[in-house]
């Protein structure tokens, strides 16, 4: 009887210490469940505009971590892809000046031909009239 007693009161004194015990299961803590939400809206952000200030932003608020380095990651490739965007868009304009002067050159060409062919042919009938 005795240990019955014994054991409901030390189980009565451990449930009131539960909420000091960390819990196994692994669940995050309130800041990390805060800074996921903000990682989260700082991303959704992103993909809407497809600016990564946001993702920098969020880079230069919260200290290092695995949301930190992803946000870091993303902003880089993002950076690195607009700026690819810019190369494209120049070359793309480089190519059709390109293209534009190609088509001017063989219209050029085109037409020194002819008049090579008309040159011919007021020669062949320059040495038929001197014959």
């Amino acid at each position: 009887m005795i240990r019955w007693v014994f054991f409901l009161l030390l189980s009565a004194i451990l449930s009131g210490c539960a909420p000091l015990i960390p819990e196994p299961w692994g669940l995050p803590s309130p800041a990390a469940v805060s800074q996921q939400q903000d990682f989260d809206r700082h991303l959704e952000l992103f993909l809407a505009t497809g600016d990564p200030a946001s993702l920098d932003q969020y880079v230069a608020d919260y200290p290092p971590g695995d949301h930190r380095a992803r946000a870091q990651a993303l902003s880089l490739f993002a950076h690195e892809l607009k700026q690819c965007q810019s190369e494209n868009a120049s070359l793309v304009s480089a190519s059709r000046s390109s293209l534009e002067m190609i088509d001017d050159l063989e219209e050029k060409n085109r037409h020194l031909r002819q008049t090579i062919e008309q040159l011919k042919s007021l020669l062949i009938q320059l040495e038929e009239r001197s014959q």
